[in-house]
């Protein structure tokens, strides 16, 4: 029922065996000839743009190896701090992490760090340097810091000033990283002159369109700015930007730093969920209860105020947006017979985890109150959902219709106001007149049904919701006005252990993005069967290990897919 972000980026490394490098590569001697637009101001500060510089293959390589194997990092002044950021005292408030005395960091939602010593081994940097050699006129220009970062409709960017002159002759590449750039698709890199102490800019040097595969080189002092993609475009605009310098001690200081950083990151994925500061009070569900409502068919929806303190709903947000797993990012699914939420951001928390922290207990308590059901309850889905303004999210069910399971939600964000919106609606699907049926898959009938809402839920800090997974329901965009990121903690559970793992392995299965053998679609359709009849033949023990050994075999398969990548654009 949602994307499958490993399935995507298997998309993508297929289309790299299937492409042939129809675009040539530039040698040493020919960067002349890929050089398409040049500008030099009175002050002696150059911009050069380059096409088709790097074989197309080695592009989609690039592109595809960060998608798989980069730590994407969170920048949301509005809610949450950044890694390295003092952290404010739970309850508090949360601080800025936008550094405003410094306009030459530029920050965007989403980014991740390169290692130099990584990148600088595939051709495309060698491609680079000589590029770098030939519009400078120098060969010692080392890169000190590379990011990779994606820009969505409606992002606002602040406009980057240049370097004082007094920090040496740095330079600043980008390489536009996103295929079948479209006319009106915006993005554009617009570079400006500006006056002596860079306090203020001026007029427009050149306005850069992205192509895939463009390099643009320029001197680090020129103020920049990056626009976001046009408000059609539905998908992100992917670019690598690498600051060069010739200063040697500058790239030792600057890579020692982003290596500490990254080791730092790695680490706090085996961060465990932080413990109750106030341990809730789960006897007295009734008195925290402060709004129930059904759909047409009787189905529960329950909302919650004040049942975790605010210092708890504070940690619980710092740990997940900087702890734990890595975000996954799924892209824009256009298809018009996809049930999921469309929701682009998401971090997957392991649900055996979950499950050993107090958090799960007090969700386990919640569950069996909102059922009148004295079950076991089990996780198998735990997430940390990140909406945007300008996202399209879709209306869906959390399981099948036959499927006897809750979903807890809680927000995350501080100080929000009706005006923001974000609401989570549910709905009730209304009686259609049978036209199309045969015609249409299950799916495509359930996609192409209307609907009547019956309930919204306003997001409030630490507010919980508990409803059936078979209510059709979405999570509605913030407003435009808002500038920020919406944040919510959700976790579905299923009746018992046996039913959660049987789920788990029949996705894990279904999304693994090989072809499946006999076995695996007849293990497929028995686990389906199973669930549909509410008894599930296979042990728990035999799930687990099941389970197990396919996320031993997804772990395997993208570091191989890595490999593949890395290999190829040594080669390339």
């Amino acid at each position: 029922m949602a994307h499958s972000f490993i399935q995507f980026t298997f998309l993508c490394w297929l289309s790299i065996l299937l492409q042939t490098d129809k675009i040539s590569s530039a040698t040493m001697e020919d960067v002349e000839s890929h050089i398409v637009q040049s500008h030099t101001t009175n002050k002696g500060e150059s911009v050069v743009i380059l096409d088709h510089l790097f074989p197309k293959s080695s592009l989609e390589a690039l592109h595809t190896l960060i998608l798989l194997n980069s730590p994407w990092q969170l920048h949301n002044e509005q809610e949450f701090p950044s890694l390295t950021s003092q952290k404010s005292p739970p309850g508090k408030g949360d601080l800025d992490v936008s550094n405003e005395d410094d306009c030459s960091k530029e920050v965007f939602p989403w980014s991740v760090p390169i290692p130099s010593a990584v990148f600088t081994k595939f051709n495309i940097w060698k491609l680079m340097h000589s590029s770098l050699k030939h519009v400078t006129e120098k060969d010692d220009y080392q890169p000190y810091e590379i990011t990779a970062q994606v820009l969505q409709r409606g992002d606002k960017i602040n406009t980057t000033c240049g370097l004082e002159k007094s920090s040496g002759e740095d330079q600043t590449v980008r390489i536009f990283l996103t295929p079948d750039w479209g006319q009106n698709d915006y993005g554009d890199l617009t570079l400006f002159k500006s006056d002596d102490d860079h306090s203020d800019v001026d007029s427009v040097i050149l306005n850069v369109k992205p192509r895939f595969g463009r390099a643009v080189i320029w001197d680090a002092h020129i103020p920049y700015l990056s626009h976001s993609p046009s408000m059609s475009y539905v998908q992100e605009l992917m670019f690598l930007t690498i600051r060069c310098t010739r200063d040697k001690e500058k790239v030792q200081v600057t890579q020692k730093e982003i290596g500490s950083k990254l080791v730092e990151q790695e680490n706090s994925r085996f961060f465990r969920f932080p413990k109750f500061k106030k341990k809730p009070n789960t006897k007295q569900l009734s008195e925290k209860e402060v709004r129930r409502f059904h759909d047409k068919d009787g189905r529960v929806v329950v909302v919650f105020d004040n049942i975790f303190s605010s210092d708890d709903v504070h940690n619980l947000k710092m740990y997940a947006a900087h702890q734990g797993p890595n975000f996954g990012w799924g892209p824009y699914d256009t298809a018009i017979a996809e049930g999921g939420d469309n929701v682009k951001w998401i971090k997957i928390f392991e649900p055996e985890d979950f499950r050993h922290t107090q958090w799960w207990t007090v969700i386990a308590d919640l569950a069996k109150y909102v059922s009148g059901k004295k079950s076991e309850w089990y996780p198998y889905n735990v997430a940390l959902n990140v909406g945007k303004p300008t996202d399209h999210t879709r209306i869906h069910p959390d399981c099948e219709i036959w499927e006897d399971e809750y979903t807890f939600l809680m927000y995350l964000n501080s100080n929000w106001s009706a005006e923001k919106l974000g609401e989570t609606t549910f709905f009730d699907v209304l009686p259609d007149n049978g036209s199309l049926k045969e015609e249409l898959t299950e799916e495509e009938i359930y996609q192409l049904s209307e609907y009547d809402a019956i309930g919204a839920v306003r997001p409030q800090l630490g507010r919980v919701v508990v409803f059936q997974g078979t209510i059709p329901h979405s999570a509605r965009p913030p407003s435009s006005s808002y500038h920020g990121m919406r944040f919510s903690f959700a976790v579905k559970v299923a009746a018992t252990k046996q039913i959660a793992l049987a789920k788990r392995l029949r996705e894990a299965i279904e999304d693994f993005p090989v072809e499946k053998t006999d076995d695996e679609a007849l293990l497929i359709e028995e686990l389906y069967d199973s669930s549909i009849k509410k008894k599930i033949g296979r042990s728990e023990k035999w799930l687990m290990e099941e389970l197990n050994n396919y996320i031993i075999k997804q772990e395997d398969f993208i570091e191989s897919e890595v490999t593949k990548a890395k290999n190829h654009l040594m080669r390339n």
